[in-house]
């Protein structure tokens, strides 16, 4: 039964690696900096297209779009660690001299 196992594992493996030989090119995210945004994918022999950190966000601008803050902080986690955080940017915000913001990502039930 073991040996059937390691068979047909070692059939689907080789499958899986002539199925990846054939890809011309792989586009991968990556931070600019250290290339390891996509942590194991970015460490392998395909010819690699790198197309930099993948976000949600979009250029907007109109003409009559005003900039309000300099600095927008989006806090978002689990309670206690968001918290900290949240306390050690309202400081930072507060010693700037920039209009600040920030956007908590906080449940209804939650106060504060």
């Amino acid at each position: 039964m073991t040996i059937l196992l390691v068979l047909t594992s070692l059939i689907l493996i080789s499958i899986a690696v002539w199925q990846l030989t054939k890809i011309l090119e792989l586009s991968k995210p990556v931070d600019f900096e250290n290339n390891e945004l996509s942590g194991g994918l970015s460490e392998n022999k395909l010819n690699c297209l790198n197309i930099g950190p993948l976000s949600r966000f979009e250029n907007y601008k109109n003409d009559d779009s005003k900039i309000l803050f300099k600095y927008l902080a989006i806090i978002s986690g689990p309670e206690n660690q968001r918290s900290l955080l949240e306390k050690e940017i309202k400081n930072c915000f507060l010693k700037s001299n920039y209009q600040c913001a920030i956007v908590n990502g906080k449940t209804i039930g939650e106060k504060n």
